[in-house]
């Protein structure tokens, strides 16, 4: 397998193509802030069941829950159900607590990712689309962004960096996608779920003749990784690694084993 030599290719996925500072992690995502005043002309929280509903429906349709692939035929079938919740994402918007912010956000990331690729002809890799991720045209929260700005500027200073393993951008190299939608009552438990898959998932992390093999995220992300409670990439893995698992019995057997980023795979997460 060969390393990943990154650069923004383009694209800008890696932090170190403009990506902010990454600040200190609260002591747990439930952490509550006082709910900010209804601003005259925003929507509520109170609309958000009804709005993640829909996209779990629309995700439990398109989306397999085996693989995390996704069928974009069917899913184009479904346009004018995947529109309305892209424009129900424009508006300016209050949120009860961090737990139902992260959580939108989370998944208007996704809506977005899909809106773009059932927006453009069939194409083999995302990156065959002019702009995908660095062009500001997704509308979301008054405001036009980019989806690496989404990531950047409004996940990423969250600081759960479980939250970088839940986003998709629509390649095979991303962690597979849920086939259901983050809920601020379960997020905790969603993200821990969804990290646990991908970290024991040997198509992304593995290790070779005691070397550990990860995926690029891990290397994009570093600083990310590093914040407490989780102390860096490996320690970040080793949290969510099970003992049986190729990653796991690696880390049982060494702390701190050498490391090989894996070439991240832009190819279509469509399924088969």
């Amino acid at each position: 397998m060969r390393l990943l030599w990154l650069s923004c290719l383009g694209l800008g996925l890696g932090p170190g193509c403009g990506g902010p500072a990454v600040r200190p992690a609260p002591d747990s995502i439930a952490t509550e802030a006082q709910a900010p005043t209804q601003a005259e002309g925003d929507a509520t929280a109170a609309d958000l069941p009804q709005w993640t509903r829909r996209w779990g429906k629309l995700l439990d349709r398109s989306v397999s829950s085996q693989t995390g692939r996704v069928n974009y035929a069917r899913l184009r079938r479904q346009r004018g159900e995947l529109d309305a919740l892209v424009k129900a994402l424009a508006s300016k918007r209050q949120f009860a607590n961090r737990r139902q912010k992260l959580a939108f956000l989370i998944n208007a990331y996704n809506v977005l990712v899909f809106a773009e690729v059932v927006a453009h002809p069939p194409v083999t890799s995302v990156r065959r689309i002019d702009g995908f991720l660095s062009e500001r045209r997704c509308q979301l929260l008054g405001q036009k962004h980019s989806l690496n700005a989404i990531r950047d500027e409004l996940i990423r200073p969250m600081a759960d960096p479980r939250a970088l393993l839940a986003i998709n951008h629509a390649a095979l190299g991303s962690a597979p996608l849920r086939n259901r939608p983050y809920t601020a009552e379960g997020l905790d438990s969603e993200l821990d779920e969804q990290c646990r898959r991908f970290v024991n998932d040997p198509l992304y992390n593995t290790q070779v003749s005691g070397q550990a093999l990860l995926s690029p995220l891990f290397q994009w992300f570093d600083q990310d990784f590093a914040i407490e409670p989780y102390g860096g990439t490996l320690a970040f893995i080793a949290r969510y690694a099970h003992p049986r698992s190729s990653i796991g019995r690696l880390l049982r057997s060494f702390e701190q084993p050498p490391v090989i980023y894996l070439e991240f795979n832009w190819s279509l997460n469509g399924a088969d």
